[in-house]
């Protein structure tokens, strides 16, 4: 017959892993609230129960033995299972609380998704939104948000969950006094002929997807007559009659109905996701699911800025 676990077996428990992630008993009674000594009591009895060491201890700290290391997954593992629960619980009861990391497209998270945000701010005042800003590709494994918002296709990867929250149709467009003076494109072959206004990358030339004649994805690279790294201001541009641009519908659409912005070439027109990413590895507290869960029913509803320019 295999041994019984004697006397409580979950006592100790969060001060040994306390201890663990500090890397001292000083530390760990300052995060815990306790005397080094009471942590450090608690400790020997812990190793007294299971009848082995589970710390190197010296002047410069603790470290894990062997079997220090195997108890400390097994009862990180169960903690973290107990902590989700309680944490499920209360967000039934009280919401979400604590902090959520997202990492956003500067001008859909500051005219899309902040608006959203900020309702779950007002709604929950025990959640702490931290938002970024961010145009550039970034690896959601390097970062330290829990959560990365982006547009287009994503790489098939292990190492990351994608969800797609809801879809952007990009829209090629010009002012009419833009097309005044140019002229209207009538096929792909004319924009040879006009001033576009692109994205600005140190990596890659400029490129439009574009939706081809047998409805699949390609990509036109126009004549980069200006590059600018910011879409708002690509937006301003076009507003202006310096060129055309492509640009997602949220950033379109309201210029398009005003009549400031006219649409070309609609055949040409591509949809693509925009999904959430976080690292295949981590588990997501419930406050994080929670926003993902608000935003996947948000986004689809949000095909125009939210906030006046």
């Amino acid at each position: 017959m295999s041994p019984k676990p004697s006397g409580d077996p979950f006592s100790g428990i969060r001060i040994f892993i306390a201890t663990v992630q500090e890397g001292s008993f000083a530390k760990a009674a300052t995060r815990l609230g306790l005397t080094k000594s009471a942590i450090g009591k608690s400790l020997q009895r812990l190793e007294t129960r299971l009848n082995t060491e589970l710390f190197y201890r010296s002047s410069r700290g603790v470290s894990l033995t062997g079997d220090g290391e195997i108890f400390y997954n097994r009862c990180k593992v169960a903690h973290d299972e107990l902590e989700q629960g309680e944490m499920e619980l209360l967000i039934k009861t009280c919401g979400p609380t604590g902090t959520v990391r997202i990492d956003m497209p500067a001008s859909y998270g500051r005219n899309v998704v902040m608006p959203i945000l900020i309702d779950q701010m007002n709604t929950h005042p025990g959640l702490r939104i931290i938002a970024t800003f961010n145009d550039r590709i970034i690896d959601p494994l390097q970062g330290s948000s829990h959560l990365t918002l982006r547009f287009g296709l994503i790489r098939d990867t292990h190492d990351l969950v994608a969800r797609r929250m809801t879809t952007q149709a990009l829209i090629l467009c010009a002012s009419p006094s833009y097309l005044a003076n140019y002229g209207m494109p009538a096929t792909i072959a004319d924009l040879d002929r006009h001033r576009c206004l692109v994205g600005f990358s140190d990596h890659a030339s400029p490129r439009w997807a574009v939706r081809t004649e047998n409805g699949t994805r390609g990509y036109y690279s126009p004549l980069a007559n200006h590059q600018i790294g910011d879409g708002d201001a690509i937006l301003q541009a076009a507003l202006a009659g310096c060129g055309l641009c492509q640009l997602p519908e949220f950033m379109v659409n309201q210029a398009i109905a005003a009549g400031t912005l006219v649409p070309l070439l609609p055949a040409l027109s591509l949809t693509i996701p925009v999904n959430l990413i976080w690292p295949a590895t981590c588990r997501l507290p419930s406050r994080v699911r929670h926003v993902i869960d608000v935003l996947k029913a948000t986004l689809p509803e949000r095909k125009t800025s939210q906030i006046c320019s």
